[in-house]
């Protein structure tokens, strides 16, 4: 029995202690720093051109102006929960957020101050529609220089996605601002 015993531990080969298993390290989100101001700056960006659209849906005059409102809504609030899940997960990972404030100035291409946006608060009819015509034409071009700088210094995959995306609609939402006005 002993000679059994030795013969089967002699089979087994290696009489080093067992080793615990190596557990493989958790997914690191891909990343860096442009990729979160792209993050923060869209999802303040898209939050205010969802508060134009929201005025357009009760003080526009002319039907193209609210289809177009309901089209960059419905474009945008699900991207801006994206957004949030990105800058979430990042910050989670250690991510440095930055601060931003909307109204007191500028501080994300295309972004407006609050002054304009109360100024078309005010406003209803044609009045209204004009000046959203003018300032939704600003806040896209704005936003394609987020959208530029996106492509040209982030990494992650899924943000890089987002802006093509980003920069093929602004672009026709553009033209049809520009062709209402």
């Amino acid at each position: 029995a002993t000679l059994l015993v030795a013969a089967a531990l002699t089979a087994c080969g290696n009489d080093a202690p067992a080793q615990p298993p190596v557990s493989a390290p958790a997914p690191v989100p891909t990343f860096n720093p442009a990729d979160v101001d792209f993050a923060v700056e869209l999802s303040q960006h898209h939050g205010q051109a969802l508060r134009m659209t929201e005025l357009a849906a009760t003080r526009a005059r002319a039907a193209e102006i609210t289809t177009l409102a309901t089209q960059i809504a419905r474009a945008y609030a699900p991207q801006t929960d994206t957004v949030a899940g990105w800058i979430q997960a990042w910050a989670a990972a250690g991510a440095e957020l930055p601060a931003h404030e909307i109204g007191s100035g500028e501080t994300a291409p295309g972004m407006l101050p609050d002054a304009a946006l109360n100024r078309l608060d005010r406003l209803n009819g044609r009045a209204f529609d004009r000046e959203f015509l003018r300032l939704m034409a600003r806040h896209h071009r704005g936003g394609l220089d987020l959208v530029k700088r996106q492509l040209a210094d982030g990494i992650n995959p899924e943000a890089r996605a987002l802006a093509a995306q980003l920069q093929t609609t602004q672009t026709q939402q553009l033209a049809q601002l520009s062709a209402a006005s």
